[in-house]
């Protein structure tokens, strides 16, 4: 992406070229205070990014008594996060993108509590989701950029050039979000009738 460092691509070429095997031990050496912090923090904000839309289905239909407007949500939080995206790579760089995460996740969060205090208002509805999913890609787009910074903190300290499987573990923290935020919508749903 293009909120990673740029490489010279002969010295990517020339990395490429040695391919050292990587051990076991490598990679439990490579789980660190950082990898387990960013792995918890994109669980925890998949899985609320996953349950919401799984129940915005009984939201629509038994809160605001129209189903239909699921497909005005959906226009709605794609063109958000078409705009938050095409933003992101700017206020990266502007701002940094470790403020850029927390100030994503936290916008994020306050749209969501917000919610609370709508009652049936379609409008506040729609202009709260769509702030929340133009937050959500912030952070959504910072991952694999703090991913590749903890591999080059893991080179830089340990001497440990595990780059692959520290990536890998940010595309396992996003699935497990995924299961989690599922499981979490399935039994509340199951819960609600």
């Amino acid at each position: 992406t293009t909120v990673c460092k740029k490489y010279d691509k002969s010295q990517t070429q020339l990395a490429h070229q040695k391919q050292e095997k990587m051990t076991f031990r490598q990679m439990l050496r490579s789980i660190n205070k950082p990898v387990v912090i960013l792995f918890i923090a994109v669980a925890f904000s998949g899985s609320a990014s996953t349950l919401l839309p799984s129940l915005l289905v009984y939201y629509f239909l038994y809160v605001m008594g129209n189903p239909e407007l699921l497909s005005v949500y959906m226009l709605v939080v794609s063109f958000s996060t078409l705009v938050g995206q095409s933003v992101a790579e700017w206020a990266a760089r502007v701002h940094g993108k470790h403020k850029m995460y927390v100030v994503g996740c936290c916008i994020s969060l306050i749209a969501i509590l917000s919610i609370n205090f709508i009652g049936t208002n379609v409008t506040a509805f729609m202009i709260l989701m769509g702030i929340e999913a133009f937050a959500r890609i912030f952070s959504g787009t910072m991952i694999p950029a703090f991913m590749n910074e903890i591999a080059d903190y893991n080179a830089y300290v340990k001497g440990l050039r595990t780059r692959s499987f520290v990536i890998s573990l940010g595309g396992t923290a996003i699935r497990m979000a995924s299961i989690i935020g599922g499981a979490l919508a399935s039994f509340g749903l199951s819960f609600l009738g």
